[in-house]
């Protein structure tokens, strides 16, 4: 089986859309949370998700459109809740809604453990390269671990579980821009960090304090 592993897409329904031949390319599809949050791009992007009948999980700026965000963080990322809060969808509103935190299942024969931040920090959690918290993965009886929220590509293939966090398709961090995502072939185990450039067209934006009044 080969599976398309993507993560924080963030309302980025430009980049989302960049990557549709290699999404139709797949067995399956894993979504690792946070689909909404910093761009305006909200139903298209969770609309064109869910049409990809994908495994997912609810990433921290998806809760925050739910339930509301903590007036401590930065603007922007409150700007970018309050705006999905606001135009989201009945539909795509009880689809984030019935998301799990962390989904742990068999594809293709392996068994994957997928969560945003951390299987037990779900939503606050960002294990980055030199986090020992990397380590800890080791304890869980999985083939491979899953996981979004830094923004940065990771793959760790040298013991099992194999880590890997795709990197982001919305809003990489990393320094080298265009739509990052992975793809797992369950048969081999070889898994691939891949990087797409797609236009940048003008319903890219972030919102703005009107957009949110």
């Amino acid at each position: 089986m080969r599976v398309a592993l993507i993560s924080d897409v963030h309302a980025n329904y430009e980049a989302l859309r960049g990557l549709e031949p290699d999404l139709r390319s797949a067995d399956r599809v894993v979504c690792l949370g946070d689909c909404v949050g910093y761009y305006c791009q909200v139903n298209e992007v969770l609309d064109a998700v869910r049409r990809l009948r994908p495994v997912a999980v609810l990433g921290n700026h998806d809760h925050y459109a739910l339930h509301g965000c903590p007036t401590h963080l930065d603007r922007a990322v409150q700007r970018g809740a309050a705006y999905a809060a606001r135009v989201l969808t009945p539909e795509n509103r009880a689809w984030l809604a019935a998301l799990p935190l962390v989904w742990d299942g068999e594809l293709g024969g392996r068994r994957l453990l997928a969560a945003h931040g951390s299987p037990w920090n779900p939503l606050g959690d960002y294990l980055y390269a030199d986090q020992p918290g990397l380590l800890r993965l080791r304890e869980y009886d999985a083939d491979v671990v899953a996981m979004g929220q830094t923004h940065r590509p990771l793959l760790r293939q040298e013991a099992r579980p194999v880590r890997v966090t795709p990197g982001s398709v919305g809003q990489p961090r990393d320094g080298g821009g265009g739509a990052c995502f992975a793809f797992w072939d369950t048969e081999t185990m070889e898994l691939e960090l891949v990087r797409r450039f797609y236009p940048v067209g003008p319903g890219l934006r972030a919102p703005g304090p009107e957009d949110v009044l």
